[in-house]
């Protein structure tokens, strides 16, 4: 009974860690909710970027009648900030379970390119939006930090 209970209290413990970093990490995307001419968003934005993939950050904002600022300079520096409008964009979905399981052909959103960084580089970013009620810029005061990661062989 005594092995049960040790047994218990360490995977209880491993769950709970496991979990807290699962959500606090610093490479999972950062989250806010925001309202768009009347609509509930549930922005995620990006703060991890594989030297891989696309050098962009997503907005999962369908309404294209707003307009969509990315302002970045790199991360700790006196730089002034860069200027990135967000444009929206079709791209289309590769991947068999999405295609087949989940009816997900296409990825539509906001994108606004970064340019690339070199492995382990870092940029930060807050942005601006303009919607039928008005400009709001979101982060500015504590920006968004992306980073750039390469691939583990």
């Amino acid at each position: 009974m005594k092995k049960f209970l040790i047994w218990s209290l360490a995977a209880v413990i491993t769950l709970c860690a496991a979990y807290y970093q699962r959500i606090t990490g610093p490479t999972y995307p950062k989250k806010a909710v925001l309202m768009i001419n009347g609509l509930s968003y549930t922005l995620r934005l990006t703060r991890s970027i594989s030297l891989e993939e696309r050098s962009e950050i997503r907005l999962g904002i369908n309404d294209t009648t707003i307009k969509a600022v990315a302002f970045f300079r790199k991360f700790r520096s006196d730089d002034e900030y860069q200027i990135s409008e967000f444009k929206y964009k079709v791209y289309p979905v590769h991947l068999f379970l999405m295609n087949r399981i989940f009816g997900i052909k296409e990825e539509k959103g906001f994108y606004a390119s970064l340019p690339p960084q070199p492995r382990a580089g870092k940029l930060q970013y807050y942005i601006r939006i303009t919607d039928l009620n008005g400009t709001r810029t979101l982060f500015k005061e504590t920006p968004v930090v992306v980073r750039f990661k390469g691939g583990v062989p």
